[in-house]
């Protein structure tokens, strides 16, 4: 199974006009093309700086494909113009080095009726345990001028983009993570040393996670993560692409504002 639309459509683009195109294409890459068609529509456009109030960078993609490696290297270089939005979360199993905020249960309930978070869930093992991302975290970074990086897993992603919508002002550069070949996922499975009924519900958990990469729309670059130095160079290539859409702070009027600035990454409650 390949997904690069964007190379896909490189290779048929020549024979077609571009409507010809969206016509003979399936559902699924009929979508993707139409938006590398919009991508390309403007190079002028593409290097000048836009007025939207917050740029957001999502980065997700099926798990087992790597995504984790790629978030910490970007994290571990220059993070003057941006900064990944940490969750809040009611779980006390968290390692040293884990990015997150610990709320008691009582305060995360309390935010979460209050409408405090964009989107938050159970976690699928223990429903006991609670994580959310805020939308006054957003804002905070927003206020400062800079990138909101979040990494989500598939499920994750579409609830907090669902959110989203709701806020016309902030654009959304999402970076997609994957592998070149279902093939490739298996192996990765493989070397875990997960039982094979295990591996096939990882597998059908990663087709299902593709199609609805595919079918979001909110994809602009597909990073296919066999090769770790490029994979840096097209992450650090849509962060630029992100940083476009950023004004000075001092400049930005829009529905994301207002509130205090919460400091990000702080452990404890």
């Amino acid at each position: 199974v390949s997904y690069r639309v964007p190379l896909l459509f490189s290779e048929i683009k020549g024979a077609f006009s571009d409507g010809q195109l969206l016509e003979v294409l399936p559902g699924s890459l009929a979508k993707g093309a139409q938006l590398v068609s919009q991508m390309s529509s403007s190079d002028s456009e593409a290097n000048s700086a836009l007025a939207a109030s917050a740029s957001v960078l999502l980065i997700s993609g099926p798990a087992a494909a790597g995504r984790g490696s790629l978030v910490q290297w970007m994290l571990g270089s220059d993070q003057r113009n941006f900064v990944k939005i940490v969750p809040r979360t009611t779980t006390r199993l968290v390692s040293s080095d884990e990015d997150v905020i610990v709320l008691d249960r009582l305060a995360f309930e309390s935010q979460a009726q209050q409408g405090a978070f964009l989107a938050w869930s159970e976690d699928p093992e223990d429903p006991s345990e609670l994580s959310g991302y805020r939308l006054q975290d957003l804002k905070a970074i927003a206020a400062e001028g800079k990138v909101c990086v979040l990494d989500l897993d598939v499920q994750t992603a579409d609830k907090v983009t669902l959110a989203l919508e709701d806020f016309p002002d902030v654009e959304i550069t999402g970076a997609w993570v994957s592998l070149e070949k279902v093939e490739d996922f298996q192996e990765r499975l493989k070397a875990k040393g997960l039982p094979e009924d295990r591996i096939k519900g990882e597998l059908k958990t990663v087709l299902g996670d593709i199609e609805w990469g595919i079918m979001s729309g909110l994809f602009d670059f597909t990073l296919i993560n066999d090769d770790e130095e490029k994979s840096r160079r097209d992450l650090a290539t849509a962060l630029s692409y992100a940083k476009r859409y950023i004004v000075a702070p001092a400049d930005t009027t829009s529905n994301v504002k207002g509130g205090e600035k919460e400091e990000q990454g702080n452990k404890g409650g």
